[in-house]
């Protein structure tokens, strides 16, 4: 098993690797930091903090040189914005997407 999950969008790929092992992108391929992922009852997934954190809506208001350069490679994934709120009975975050119109 690889343990690599892969998304595709607009001839690009964000690469979430959970192998353990570092993975060489390719040209058209974005890793994910390890912290950023993890494996939940055989699935992978993406923690719904950095998501929200680098698509937030009001991001621009942070200054954060990085954030801003993530949003920039993560760009072909059509992510417009984010809102999180935080879950009153469930204590997650949860996050809605907007993207962008087509």
């Amino acid at each position: 098993m690889k343990k690599v999950a892969l998304v595709e969008n607009q001839g690009k790929v964000f690469v979430l690797n959970v192998s353990g092992k570092e993975i060489i992108p390719l040209s058209n391929q974005i890793v994910a930091p390890t912290e950023w992922t993890r494996i939940s009852k055989g699935s992978v997934e993406v923690k719904a903090s950095v998501i929200a954190y680098v698509f937030d809506r009001y991001g621009d208001s942070y200054k954060d040189k990085e954030r801003e350069a993530w949003r920039e490679k993560l760009d072909f994934l059509d992510i417009k914005e984010t809102d999180g709120f935080p879950g009153i009975r469930d204590s997650y975050l949860h996050v809605s997407l907007t993207y962008n119109d087509k």
